[in-house]
């Protein structure tokens, strides 16, 4: 296991996601994230936050590998669903959106616990 406290920030922040995915699927109302538009845009914010506690201090680029694919094709249905949940003002896209972060946050944190 390679897991650092890089991971442990990025759980922290999965579990806010999973908290606010489940609040807004259940109807649980929470003040001041009221609409699914300002939900996408929370989640937008804790995914740049995730990016920024998980990248590291290399500067080498990550290899292309399959976890490479993997997180490209979650960031693809990631931003699609966001920027379609933003247009249409509809919480299917936060759900999508939400779902894809949490998805890319355990395929990477599977990878960096199998080892690089």
């Amino acid at each position: 296991m390679n897991l650092s406290y890089r991971d442990l920030i990025t759980t922290v922040l999965a579990a806010a996601t999973a908290g606010l995915l489940y609040a807004r699927t259940a109807g649980i109302d929470i003040p001041y994230l009221t609409g699914a538009r300002l939900s996408i845009v929370t989640v937008l914010v804790v995914g740049i936050l995730m990016c920024i506690a998980g990248n590291g201090s290399s500067s080498t680029p990550p290899p292309k590998d399959m976890w490479t694919y993997i997180a490209m094709v979650l960031l693809a249905v990631l931003l699609i669903s966001g920027l379609l949940g933003l247009i249409t003002g509809n919480l299917l896209g936060f759900q999508w959106m939400a779902a894809a972060l949490l998805l890319m946050w355990l395929s990477t944190t599977l990878h960096h616990a199998i080892g690089k």
